[in-house]
Protein backbone atom coordinates (compact mmCIF):
# COMPACT_ATOMS: atom_id res chain seq x y z
CA UNK A 1 0.00 0.00 0.00
CA UNK A 2 0.92 3.58 -0.74
CA UNK A 3 2.25 5.53 1.99
CA UNK A 4 3.13 9.16 2.31
CA UNK A 5 6.74 8.84 2.93
CA UNK A 6 6.60 6.36 -0.56
CA UNK A 7 4.86 9.16 -1.94
CA UNK A 8 7.32 11.98 -0.93
CA UNK A 9 10.40 9.47 -2.01
CA UNK A 10 8.83 8.91 -5.36
CA UNK A 11 8.99 12.27 -6.03
CA UNK A 12 12.75 12.90 -4.42
CA UNK A 13 13.69 10.80 -6.55
CA UNK A 14 12.55 11.70 -10.07
CA UNK A 15 13.16 15.27 -8.94
CA UNK A 16 16.83 14.50 -8.16
CA UNK A 17 17.01 13.19 -11.62
CA UNK A 18 15.11 16.08 -13.02
CA UNK A 19 17.97 18.34 -11.81
CA UNK A 20 20.49 15.70 -12.56
CA UNK A 21 19.24 16.08 -16.22
CA UNK A 22 19.54 20.17 -15.79
CA UNK A 23 23.25 20.19 -14.99
CA UNK A 24 24.20 17.87 -17.44
CA UNK A 25 22.53 20.14 -19.93
CA UNK A 26 24.44 23.23 -18.07
CA UNK A 27 27.46 21.63 -18.25
CA UNK A 28 27.39 20.54 -21.93
CA UNK A 29 25.90 24.11 -23.32
CA UNK A 30 29.04 24.41 -25.58
CA UNK A 31 29.30 21.10 -26.68
CA UNK A 32 29.20 20.53 -30.47
CA UNK A 33 26.14 18.47 -31.27
CA UNK A 34 24.86 18.13 -28.30
CA UNK A 35 20.85 18.21 -27.82
CA UNK A 36 19.49 19.06 -24.67
CA UNK A 37 17.28 16.64 -22.41
CA UNK A 38 14.48 16.21 -20.87
CA UNK A 39 12.73 14.15 -18.37
CA UNK A 40 9.34 12.80 -19.20
CA UNK A 41 7.41 11.46 -15.49
CA UNK A 42 4.86 8.83 -15.00
CA UNK A 43 2.82 8.28 -12.24
CA UNK A 44 3.35 5.23 -10.72
CA UNK A 45 1.02 2.15 -10.07
CA UNK A 46 -1.83 2.71 -8.10
CA UNK A 47 -3.17 0.17 -5.24
CA UNK A 48 -6.47 -0.74 -4.77
CA UNK A 49 -8.14 0.20 -1.19
CA UNK A 50 -11.76 0.09 -0.38
CA UNK A 51 -12.36 3.79 -1.07
CA UNK A 52 -11.20 3.64 -4.56
CA UNK A 53 -7.44 3.81 -6.09
CA UNK A 54 -4.75 5.36 -4.03
CA UNK A 55 -1.75 6.67 -5.72
CA UNK A 56 1.28 6.07 -5.14
CA UNK A 57 3.36 8.63 -6.71
CA UNK A 58 5.48 9.70 -9.34
CA UNK A 59 8.69 8.48 -11.42
CA UNK A 60 10.80 9.30 -14.04
CA UNK A 61 9.72 7.28 -17.01
CA UNK A 62 12.55 8.19 -19.36
CA UNK A 63 15.37 11.27 -20.69
CA UNK A 64 15.07 11.95 -24.05
CA UNK A 65 16.46 14.54 -27.02
CA UNK A 66 14.75 17.62 -28.02
CA UNK A 67 15.18 16.65 -31.41
CA UNK A 68 13.05 16.69 -34.53
CA UNK A 69 14.36 14.11 -37.19
CA UNK A 70 12.41 16.20 -40.02
CA UNK A 71 14.33 19.17 -38.99
CA UNK A 72 17.55 17.60 -38.80
CA UNK A 73 17.55 15.88 -42.48
CA UNK A 74 16.50 19.44 -43.96
CA UNK A 75 19.67 20.98 -42.18
CA UNK A 76 22.21 18.09 -43.66
CA UNK A 77 20.44 18.61 -46.73
CA UNK A 78 20.82 22.47 -46.36
CA UNK A 79 24.86 21.88 -45.26
CA UNK A 80 25.54 19.84 -48.16
CA UNK A 81 24.18 22.28 -50.72
CA UNK A 82 25.68 24.96 -48.95
CA UNK A 83 29.27 22.93 -48.86
CA UNK A 84 28.75 22.25 -52.32
CA UNK A 85 28.39 25.97 -53.84
CA UNK A 86 31.50 26.84 -51.29
CA UNK A 87 33.22 24.40 -52.91
CA UNK A 88 32.53 25.22 -56.45
CA UNK A 89 32.81 29.13 -55.64
CA UNK A 90 36.32 28.81 -54.10
CA UNK A 91 37.49 26.71 -56.84
CA UNK A 92 36.26 29.10 -59.52
CA UNK A 93 37.29 32.31 -57.83
CA UNK A 94 40.74 30.60 -58.79
CA UNK A 95 39.98 30.62 -62.34
CA UNK A 96 38.19 34.39 -62.13
CA UNK A 97 40.69 35.81 -60.87
CA UNK A 98 43.25 34.32 -63.41
CA UNK A 99 41.51 34.78 -66.65
CA UNK A 100 40.30 38.24 -65.47
CA UNK A 101 43.91 39.90 -64.87
CA UNK A 102 44.40 42.93 -66.33
CA UNK A 103 48.16 42.02 -66.56
CA UNK A 104 48.30 38.06 -67.53
CA UNK A 105 44.50 37.69 -68.38
CA UNK A 106 44.10 36.85 -71.88
CA UNK A 107 42.31 39.62 -72.93
CA UNK A 108 45.46 41.99 -73.02
CA UNK A 109 47.34 39.68 -74.89
CA UNK A 110 44.84 39.17 -77.67
CA UNK A 111 43.80 42.71 -77.37
CA UNK A 112 47.44 43.49 -77.87
CA UNK A 113 48.11 41.39 -80.97
CA UNK A 114 45.12 42.93 -82.53
CA UNK A 115 46.55 46.25 -81.64
CA UNK A 116 50.28 45.01 -83.95
CA UNK A 117 48.00 44.22 -86.74
CA UNK A 118 46.25 47.19 -86.79
CA UNK A 119 49.47 49.16 -86.70
CA UNK A 120 50.99 46.98 -89.35
CA UNK A 121 48.17 47.50 -91.53
CA UNK A 122 48.81 51.34 -91.34
CA UNK A 123 52.06 50.99 -92.40
CA UNK A 124 52.82 47.40 -93.78
CA UNK A 125 56.11 48.44 -94.88
CA UNK A 126 57.54 49.05 -91.65
CA UNK A 127 60.00 46.50 -90.01
CA UNK A 128 59.20 47.55 -86.49
CA UNK A 129 55.40 46.63 -87.53
CA UNK A 130 56.21 43.42 -88.75
CA UNK A 131 58.44 42.32 -85.80
CA UNK A 132 55.96 43.72 -83.27
CA UNK A 133 53.31 41.95 -84.80
CA UNK A 134 55.37 38.96 -84.63
CA UNK A 135 55.94 39.45 -80.66
CA UNK A 136 52.24 39.79 -80.29
CA UNK A 137 51.82 36.82 -81.49
CA UNK A 138 53.87 34.54 -79.68
CA UNK A 139 52.86 36.30 -76.70
CA UNK A 140 49.14 35.22 -77.18
CA UNK A 141 50.55 31.99 -78.09
CA UNK A 142 52.58 31.58 -74.77
CA UNK A 143 49.51 33.08 -72.89
CA UNK A 144 47.04 30.20 -74.21
CA UNK A 145 49.58 27.76 -73.46
CA UNK A 146 49.67 29.11 -70.04
CA UNK A 147 46.37 28.76 -68.61
CA UNK A 148 46.02 25.12 -70.25
CA UNK A 149 49.07 24.61 -67.94
CA UNK A 150 47.14 26.47 -65.51
CA UNK A 151 43.86 24.42 -65.77
CA UNK A 152 45.84 21.19 -65.59
CA UNK A 153 47.10 22.45 -62.23
CA UNK A 154 43.64 23.36 -61.05
CA UNK A 155 42.48 19.61 -62.05
CA UNK A 156 45.59 17.89 -60.58
CA UNK A 157 44.48 20.05 -57.20
CA UNK A 158 40.99 18.76 -57.54
CA UNK A 159 41.69 15.96 -58.27
CA UNK A 160 43.98 15.40 -54.79
CA UNK A 161 41.01 16.69 -52.67
CA UNK A 162 38.53 14.20 -54.15
CA UNK A 163 40.50 11.40 -52.93
CA UNK A 164 41.22 13.35 -49.22
CA UNK A 165 37.54 13.93 -49.44
CA UNK A 166 37.21 10.53 -49.88
CA UNK A 167 39.00 8.95 -47.43
CA UNK A 168 36.91 11.64 -44.94
CA UNK A 169 33.72 9.99 -46.13
CA UNK A 170 35.19 6.32 -45.14
CA UNK A 171 36.51 7.21 -41.83
CA UNK A 172 33.33 8.56 -40.60
CA UNK A 173 31.22 5.93 -42.07
CA UNK A 174 33.31 3.72 -39.87
CA UNK A 175 32.70 5.38 -36.82
CA UNK A 176 28.95 5.83 -37.77
CA UNK A 177 28.84 2.02 -37.70
CA UNK A 178 30.49 1.67 -34.32
CA UNK A 179 28.22 3.95 -33.42
CA UNK A 180 25.38 2.05 -34.79
CA UNK A 181 26.64 -1.52 -32.77
CA UNK A 182 27.04 0.96 -29.69
CA UNK A 183 23.26 2.11 -29.67
CA UNK A 184 21.75 -1.15 -30.88
CA UNK A 185 23.18 -3.10 -27.75
CA UNK A 186 22.67 -0.01 -25.74
CA UNK A 187 18.79 0.12 -26.65
CA UNK A 188 18.06 -3.48 -26.36
CA UNK A 189 20.08 -3.82 -22.78
CA UNK A 190 18.53 -0.65 -21.66
CA UNK A 191 14.41 -1.29 -22.66
CA UNK A 192 13.17 2.19 -22.88
CA UNK A 193 16.46 3.90 -21.75
CA UNK A 194 17.51 5.55 -24.74
CA UNK A 195 21.12 5.85 -25.14
CA UNK A 196 20.91 9.97 -25.71
CA UNK A 197 24.78 10.83 -25.74
CA UNK A 198 24.97 8.16 -28.29
CA UNK A 199 22.64 9.19 -30.65
CA UNK A 200 24.08 12.97 -30.53
CA UNK A 201 27.25 11.59 -31.25
CA UNK A 202 25.87 9.84 -34.32
CA UNK A 203 24.13 12.96 -35.73
CA UNK A 204 26.76 15.13 -35.61
CA UNK A 205 28.90 12.66 -37.76
CA UNK A 206 25.60 12.66 -40.11
CA UNK A 207 26.37 16.50 -40.07
CA UNK A 208 29.73 16.20 -40.66
CA UNK A 209 29.42 13.81 -43.88
CA UNK A 210 26.58 15.76 -45.09
CA UNK A 211 29.35 18.39 -45.81
CA UNK A 212 31.31 15.89 -47.61
CA UNK A 213 28.36 14.30 -49.87
CA UNK A 214 24.60 14.47 -49.99
CA UNK A 215 23.35 11.59 -47.76
CA UNK A 216 20.02 10.04 -47.09
CA UNK A 217 19.52 7.71 -43.36
CA UNK A 218 17.36 4.84 -43.51
CA UNK A 219 16.24 4.05 -39.31
CA UNK A 220 16.57 0.07 -38.67
CA UNK A 221 14.41 -1.36 -35.79
CA UNK A 222 17.62 -2.01 -34.05
CA UNK A 223 17.77 2.13 -34.08
CA UNK A 224 20.91 2.04 -36.07
CA UNK A 225 20.93 3.75 -39.27
CA UNK A 226 21.54 3.21 -42.88
CA UNK A 227 23.28 5.93 -44.97
CA UNK A 228 22.34 6.19 -48.03
CA UNK A 229 24.53 8.39 -51.30
CA UNK A 230 23.94 9.08 -54.46
CA UNK A 231 21.09 7.42 -55.95
CA UNK A 232 20.61 4.86 -53.70
CA UNK A 233 24.35 3.83 -52.79
CA UNK A 234 24.48 2.16 -49.56
CA UNK A 235 27.24 3.58 -47.73
CA UNK A 236 26.54 2.17 -44.23
CA UNK A 237 24.37 -0.44 -43.40
CA UNK A 238 24.08 -0.93 -39.67
CA UNK A 239 27.43 -1.86 -38.28
CA UNK A 240 28.81 -2.46 -41.87
CA UNK A 241 30.03 0.14 -44.45
CA UNK A 242 30.39 -0.10 -48.22
CA UNK A 243 33.80 2.04 -48.52
CA UNK A 244 34.35 4.66 -51.32
CA UNK A 245 37.54 4.49 -53.65
CA UNK A 246 39.08 6.65 -56.62
CA UNK A 247 39.73 4.67 -59.49
CA UNK A 248 41.54 5.28 -63.09
CA UNK A 249 38.47 6.45 -65.40
CA UNK A 250 39.52 4.40 -69.12
CA UNK A 251 37.89 6.57 -71.25
CA UNK A 252 39.60 9.39 -69.22
CA UNK A 253 42.42 9.16 -67.27
CA UNK A 254 42.73 13.02 -66.00
CA UNK A 255 39.27 12.68 -64.45
CA UNK A 256 39.45 9.69 -61.90
CA UNK A 257 35.91 7.85 -60.85
CA UNK A 258 34.46 7.53 -57.94
CA UNK A 259 33.44 3.91 -57.06
CA UNK A 260 31.80 1.47 -54.40
CA UNK A 261 32.90 -1.90 -53.54
CA UNK A 262 29.55 -4.10 -53.86
CA UNK A 263 30.13 -7.77 -53.64
CA UNK A 264 33.26 -7.79 -54.12
CA UNK A 265 33.40 -5.62 -57.24
CA UNK A 266 33.50 -2.03 -57.90
CA UNK A 267 30.65 0.25 -59.43
CA UNK A 268 31.14 3.48 -60.57
CA UNK A 269 29.51 6.31 -58.90
CA UNK A 270 30.65 9.63 -59.75
CA UNK A 271 27.55 10.39 -61.87
CA UNK A 272 25.08 9.82 -58.88
CA UNK A 273 27.18 11.99 -56.47
CA UNK A 274 25.74 15.08 -55.45
CA UNK A 275 25.89 17.98 -52.68
CA UNK A 276 28.49 18.61 -50.38
CA UNK A 277 32.41 19.02 -50.82
CA UNK A 278 32.74 15.84 -53.11
CA UNK A 279 29.80 16.98 -55.58
CA UNK A 280 31.47 20.29 -55.45
CA UNK A 281 34.75 19.19 -56.28
CA UNK A 282 33.07 16.65 -59.44
CA UNK A 283 31.34 19.84 -60.68
CA UNK A 284 34.38 22.41 -61.24
CA UNK A 285 36.39 19.54 -62.44
CA UNK A 286 33.41 19.03 -65.10
CA UNK A 287 31.72 22.24 -65.76
CA UNK A 288 34.67 24.26 -65.02
CA UNK A 289 37.56 22.99 -66.12
CA UNK A 290 36.79 20.54 -69.04
CA UNK A 291 34.44 22.83 -70.66
CA UNK A 292 36.51 25.85 -69.83
CA UNK A 293 39.78 24.01 -71.41
CA UNK A 294 37.41 23.22 -74.23
CA UNK A 295 35.98 26.55 -74.98
CA UNK A 296 39.55 27.87 -74.92
CA UNK A 297 40.16 25.44 -77.39
CA UNK A 298 37.20 26.17 -79.00
CA UNK A 299 38.15 30.16 -78.82
CA UNK A 300 42.11 29.41 -80.11
CA UNK A 301 41.13 27.22 -82.91
CA UNK A 302 38.41 29.82 -84.26
CA UNK A 303 40.94 32.77 -83.67
CA UNK A 304 43.84 30.54 -85.54
CA UNK A 305 41.41 30.04 -88.52
CA UNK A 306 40.34 33.01 -88.99
CA UNK A 307 43.74 34.90 -88.98
CA UNK A 308 44.63 32.23 -91.10
CA UNK A 309 42.49 32.24 -93.30
CA UNK A 310 42.97 35.86 -93.84
CA UNK A 311 46.32 36.04 -94.18
CA UNK A 312 46.58 33.71 -96.79
CA UNK A 313 45.07 36.63 -98.83
CA UNK A 314 47.85 38.64 -98.83
CA UNK A 315 51.32 38.98 -100.48
CA UNK A 316 54.62 39.68 -98.43
CA UNK A 317 57.42 42.09 -99.30
CA UNK A 318 58.47 40.05 -102.14
CA UNK A 319 54.85 39.63 -103.57
CA UNK A 320 54.69 36.17 -103.20
CA UNK A 321 51.38 35.21 -101.55
CA UNK A 322 50.94 35.04 -97.95
CA UNK A 323 50.51 31.50 -95.80
CA UNK A 324 49.30 30.34 -92.60
CA UNK A 325 50.29 32.75 -89.97
CA UNK A 326 49.26 30.16 -87.12
CA UNK A 327 50.14 26.87 -87.05
CA UNK A 328 46.82 24.97 -86.91
CA UNK A 329 44.92 24.04 -84.25
CA UNK A 330 44.77 19.77 -83.86
CA UNK A 331 42.77 18.10 -81.68
CA UNK A 332 43.13 14.49 -79.99
CA UNK A 333 41.62 10.88 -79.91
CA UNK A 334 42.30 8.79 -76.74
CA UNK A 335 41.79 5.38 -76.45
CA UNK A 336 39.57 3.61 -73.72
CA UNK A 337 41.87 1.38 -71.61
CA UNK A 338 39.27 -0.94 -71.53
CA UNK A 339 39.50 -1.57 -75.61
CA UNK A 340 40.24 -4.92 -76.48
CA UNK A 341 40.87 -4.32 -80.44
CA UNK A 342 43.97 -2.48 -81.94
CA UNK A 343 42.02 0.24 -83.74
CA UNK A 344 43.08 3.51 -83.44
CA UNK A 345 41.10 7.07 -84.42
CA UNK A 346 42.50 9.94 -85.41
CA UNK A 347 40.48 13.53 -85.58
CA UNK A 348 40.65 16.25 -87.99
CA UNK A 349 39.27 19.62 -87.70
CA UNK A 350 37.35 20.53 -90.97
CA UNK A 351 35.27 23.07 -90.43
CA UNK A 352 36.28 25.38 -87.38
CA UNK A 353 32.73 27.20 -87.49
CA UNK A 354 31.12 23.37 -86.76
CA UNK A 355 33.34 22.90 -83.68
CA UNK A 356 31.68 22.80 -80.32
CA UNK A 357 33.00 22.87 -76.95
CA UNK A 358 32.08 19.38 -75.89
CA UNK A 359 33.93 15.64 -76.34
CA UNK A 360 32.88 12.62 -78.07
CA UNK A 361 32.60 9.33 -77.84
CA UNK A 362 33.27 7.01 -80.92
CA UNK A 363 31.96 3.63 -80.38
CA UNK A 364 32.07 0.47 -81.86
CA UNK A 365 29.13 -2.11 -81.83
CA UNK A 366 31.55 -5.10 -82.84
CA UNK A 367 30.46 -5.84 -86.41
CA UNK A 368 29.97 -2.72 -89.06
CA UNK A 369 28.47 0.00 -87.14
CA UNK A 370 30.33 2.87 -85.20
CA UNK A 371 28.21 5.58 -83.03
CA UNK A 372 29.24 9.31 -82.67
CA UNK A 373 28.36 10.60 -79.46
CA UNK A 374 28.25 14.47 -78.41
CA UNK A 375 29.10 14.11 -74.39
Amino acid sequence: MATLFGIGTSALLAHQRALATVGHNVANSDTEGYSRQRVDFNTQEASRVDVGWLGSGVEASSILRYYDDFLASQIRRTQSVTSQLETEFTHASRLDDMLGDPQVGLDPAMQGFFNALGELADDPASAAARQLVLVESESLADRFNYFFLQYERLRVEANQELALAVDQVNAIAENIAVLNQQISLAWSAGGRVVPNDLLDQRDLLLNDLSKLVNVNTLEQDDHAINVIIGNGQPLVVGSTTTPLSVEVNGSDTLNPDIALTLGGSSVTVTAQITGGELGGLLAFRSEYIDTGLNRLGQLAAGLVASVNAQHTQGIDLYGSMGGNFFSPVSAEGAADSGNSGTGAVSVTLANVEDLTASDYRLTFNGGTSYTLTRL
